[in-house]
């Protein structure tokens, strides 16, 4: 079976392309160059494996995301650059100049047309055409994540300040505020398939919120005692998989909110969905990665848990 794996230096995401995307029929690997915040200093490090290297930033990546056609590879860094790479020569086809600080993410838009990225410091979130690098709108606002709908028709942006909305892809117009009254702020955001719902966390509280209305449908009964950036629907939408700064992996039933398994892997974990949905990737501040089931059911993970952690059943 031919594979394609990004890693990242210091903050590890790893990055599934799709089947579509094997360049040539050959197997390859991409490594991303860069520095990364190691302890009280800066240290440089470099992978020795692999047939290319993208000289992705001198400060700490914060992105590496695949195209949907798996031909192209997006990274941004805290050193203000966006760039987009072809996935089978490593050739660097195009260099975003729109943001003027640190560049904390982005996101290609399901068709790969268009790119969403965010510059907190910089208080300015950027859709732009992923072609040409012609931009398309801008918003001042200090935000830091932003994450598209399935369709693309529309881009949920959460700041800093803890002011969050729904945004019309085209055009930048507010179509729902999702602040609340006492503003925090909104980190992971996952959208299910047909986009009516979001999975979302904030201060290690979660929701399932409706994106027509922005009324909480299910409150998440959450251990997390830190940040959570990465958050996944499982392929039935039954379950919502979770990785958190405090080192936790979770799983929550999506119908009741209720934890349903928590496995403790270290320190500042960061994790990406398999594209089938079988398999979480996850990476820890401790140079540690491993491959994390999902189970296709609730009842198998039940089972599993049952099984493997049970001290008392009730």
């Amino acid at each position: 079976m031919k594979k394609a794996l990004v890693v990242l230096v210091g903050l590890v995401l790893a990055v599934a392309s799709p089947a579509s995307s094997d360049v040539g029929g050959v197997e390859y690997d991409i490594v991303m160059k860069g520095k990364t915040l190691m302890g009280n200093g800066v240290k440089t490090q470099f992978f020795a494996k692999g047939k290319m290297t993208l000289d992705s930033g001198t400060e700490w990546v914060s992105t590496a995301n695949w195209s949907p056609a798996g031909d192209r590879v997006l990274t941004t860094s805290f050193d203000g650059s966006t760039r987009i790479w072809d996935a089978s020569s490593g050739e660097l086809l195009l260099e975003f100049g729109g943001h003027e600080n640190s560049v904390f993410s982005g996101k290609w838009s399901p068709d790969g047309n268009w790119i969403v990225s965010t510059d907190p410091n910089g208080e300015t979130v950027i859709v732009w055409e992923a072609e040409t690098g012609e931009e398309i709108w801008r918003l001042d606002l200090p935000g830091a994540v932003a994450n598209w709908s399935p369709d693309g028709s529309r881009v949920v942006i959460a700041d800093w300040d803890g002011y969050a909305s729904i945004r019309d892809s085209a055009t930048g117009e507010m179509l729902l505020d999702l602040t609340e009254d006492d503003p925090t702020f909104m980190e992971g955001i996952a959208w299910t398939g047909d986009g009516t719902k979001i999975a979302t966390f904030s201060e290690g509280n979660g929701w399932i919120l409706d994106t027509s209305t922005g009324e909480v449908i299910v409150e998440l009964s959450s251990g997390f005692t830190s940040s959570v950036w990465d958050v996944y629907w499982s392929p039935e939408e039954d379950r919502i998989f979770a990785v958190g700064g405090d080192g936790t992996y979770r799983v929550f039933d999506s119908a009741t909110g209720v934890e349903l398994l928590v496995y403790d892997l270290g320190h500042w974990p960061v994790g990406a969905l398999s594209p089938d949905g079988t398999q979480i990737a996850i990476g820890t501040g401790e140079g540690k990665t491993g491959l994390y089931p999902t189970w296709l059911t609730t009842e198998q993970l039940i089972a599993y848990a049952k099984e493997c952690c049970l001290v008392h059943e009730l």
